[in-house]
């Protein structure tokens, strides 16, 4: 099994399996996002005369290709389609098979931050006050579900709940909206990042990154759920 690191300093992006061990240099140039599927890693490649562009390299080395002449995020792909939002050219939502033909738009808008969760697809809506929308997966039907300006979310797979850091600057803090009920609970004031979910944990750290925290997702609430990760 392996994970995948980056060199900060640099932004490059390695591969080591889950023991710590047997490091291996994947790219040495800068790159913001990437993401696993299957054998390939999808990810912001960095060309000094372009900028960044989407490439699609295997795990172990052995290839590395230009899927799109943009520097688009690559965080949803499902089914082999991927999901996007445009870099350069729009900012609209796209589809396009994971080898990179039948690209497709699908919902024209000012979007950022793009999730496929469940049968939906969830963006902050920078023409909204960076407010979080839900549509179809078609593009259909888009309702608002968080109207506060949001800097960061992450919605889990159930579509159960929807974690996010408000960044309006009266009452910053990291919140869940119960998506079934409607309930809102704050978790934390300040100002969080990096919003991970796992099937059981809450994983983000302060934006200063100076502190990580964890919390249970199948505890109440509170003070007493959120442990420093140099705790454990």
């Amino acid at each position: 099994k392996f994970r995948l690191r980056f060199r900060f300093k640099y932004r490059s992006m390695f591969r080591l399996t889950t023991d710590g061990k047997n490091m291996g240099k994947l790219y040495d140039d800068p790159t913001q996002s990437v993401c696993l599927y299957g054998n390939y890693l999808y990810y912001q490649h960095y060309d000094e005369k372009k900028g960044l562009q989407l490439n699609a390299a295997k795990m172990d080395g052995s290839s590395d290709e230009l899927l799109l002449d943009e520097g688009v995020s690559p965080y949803s792909i499902s089914q082999g389609v991927m999901y996007y939002t445009g870099y350069d050219k729009d900012h609209n939502i796209h589809t396009m098979n994971i080898n990179g033909s039948d690209e497709q738009t699908i919902y024209n808008g000012n979007c950022t931050s793009l999730i496929r969760a469940g049968e939906h697809l969830y963006f902050i809506d920078m023409s909204q006050n960076y407010a979080l929308v839900r549509v179809n997966l078609d593009g259909s039907d888009p309702v608002t579900i968080v109207s506060d300006r949001l800097a960061t979310y992450n919605v889990d797979e159930k579509e159960s709940a929807v974690y996010y850091q408000v960044d309006n600057g009266t009452s910053n803090g990291l919140y869940v909206k119960d998506l079934e009920g409607g309930e809102v609970r704050k978790i934390a004031d300040g100002n969080y990042n990096y919003l991970h979910l796992t099937s059981k944990y809450l994983f983000y750290e302060t934006y200063d990154g100076k502190s990580v925290y964890v919390m249970d997702l199948g505890t109440p609430l509170g003070e007493k759920v959120r442990m420093s990760i140099a705790s454990l």
